[in-house]
């Protein structure tokens, strides 16, 4: 029970510092900062892969990022996924709940296709986690053991949760500066292209025009 408590207060502390380094990241520098934040995690744990799965329309797209221990094979492509194919596996993501499955054989009996699914990938133990932006289900954040079964207290699960919105946070500020700069991108080629003159000025104290910053 006590190394059970150090190793959840380990747990909340590297997340805690992973969050931290994550708040001064420059925007470019983010998909590196993703890529060591879940190797540290999966080292961490101890679990053998970790996956982060865009999600649209109750649907598994793509998987955007993917960590797996040394001598772990990649994981199969999981492409365009409807959660209805899966509904057993689903349904608690659905409700913004984590999925957790401790072995394939402990899944209820109409769970066929789950089973197949996590025993065809060699899955021990499965644990996903929603990620939600503004309400909205946008991502999939899955941590999986293929040598081992993996047991997850309920303290566990909460920290798993945690992890999930400081991604799905990062995850966000990233789409928001790429949407910024096409944004920034398509009025610089409108004020560029444009037929009539466009000035842009300062404003002095007295709320009148200053000096020129840019004409086209």
């Amino acid at each position: 029970m006590a190394n059970a408590l150090k190793q959840s207060a380990e747990f909340e502390k590297l997340i805690t510092n992973l969050s931290s380094q994550f708040i001064n990241l420059a925007p470019h520098l983010i998909d590196e900062g993703i890529n060591n934040a879940i190797k540290s995690i999966g080292e961490f744990i101890g679990v053998d892969r970790i996956l982060m799965l865009s999600v649209k329309n109750n649907q598994v797209l793509d998987t955007t990022f993917e960590w797996r221990a040394p001598g772990i094979e990649g994981a199969n492509e999981i492409n365009n996924v409807l959660f209805s194919e899966f509904a057993v596996f689903f349904e608690k993501i659905k409700n913004s709940k984590v999925m957790y499955v401790s072995s394939p054989d402990e899944l209820p009996a109409e769970a066929v296709a789950e089973k197949e699914f996590l025993k065809s990938r060699g899955v021990k133990s499965i644990l996903a986690v929603p990620m939600v932006t503004d309400g909205v289900l946008n991502g999939l954040l899955t941590f999986s053991t293929l040598k081992l079964t993996k047991k997850w207290s309920d303290e566990d699960l909460v920290l798993f949760k945690i992890t999930a919105e400081m991604f799905a946070s990062v995850i966000e500020r990233k789409s928001n500066h790429k949407a910024l700069k096409q944004n920034e991108e398509k009025f610089k080629e409108l004020f560029n292209n444009a037929i009539d003159g466009i000035f842009i000025y300062e404003l002095s104290d007295e709320g009148l025009p200053g000096k020129f910053i840019e004409v086209n």
